[in-house]
């Protein structure tokens, strides 16, 4: 008799055992494909963001990329992330002209840290490769880059939204984005 408890001890611990180490592997496997999808979201997000900043805000093709984009942050986006969207979409909707640098770098930062990438320092360049205009960082028109100037930061300020809030006012004498000089 004794035989055939530490048996049915045995057995009922193995398969105690069994479950216990497929139920956390399961876990352990929804972890993963969660932090991989919300990962994919988050690059196509960034890819988004980045391919239609800067650009002409006429293009139908853009405003899409953006409005997904941003959907995309509120939903798998980290709180910091979420709020920077958040700033970018009432100042996009009050006309002051708004800036995703931010949601770009954190998101950038954010992306580098899950994947295990170094980081890297907080200054994000753009390529245009769009020589008859620039888009101004602060109104997003697109004008002639000889009426404007750009920052040593490389932000396109436009001749209008260069000086202050009042025309009469003196030009600016820093990026009103980044507070850097002009080159």
């Amino acid at each position: 008799m004794e035989f055939y408890i530490k048996l049915l001890v045995s057995i009922v611990l193995a398969v105690l055992g069994w479950w216990g180490a497929h139920y956390l592997a399961s876990l352990r496997d929804l972890r993963n494909k969660k932090r991989e999808l919300i990962v994919q979201y988050l690059v196509e997000a960034y890819r988004r963001l980045e391919q239609s900043g800067n650009r002409d805000n006429e293009n139908k093709e853009h405003i899409s990329n953006i409005e997904s984009a941003l959907a995309d942050i509120q939903l798998f986006g980290t709180q910091e992330q979420v709020n920077l969207a958040s700033h970018f979409m009432d100042r996009i909707n009050s006309y002051d002209g708004a800036s995703m640098n931010d949601l770009l770098l954190s998101l950038r930062d954010s992306l580098r840290k899950e994947l295990g990438l170094d980081e890297l320092s907080n200054e994000m360049k753009f390529l245009r490769l769009d020589s008859t205009k620039r888009v101004c960082v602060v109104c997003t028109k697109k004008v002639a880059p000889t009426n404007g100037r750009t920052c040593i930061k490389g932000h396109f300020i436009c001749s209008k939204c260069d000086f202050g809030p009042r025309s009469y006012e003196a030009s600016r004498n820093e990026c009103p984005i980044c507070k850097s000089e002009y080159k």
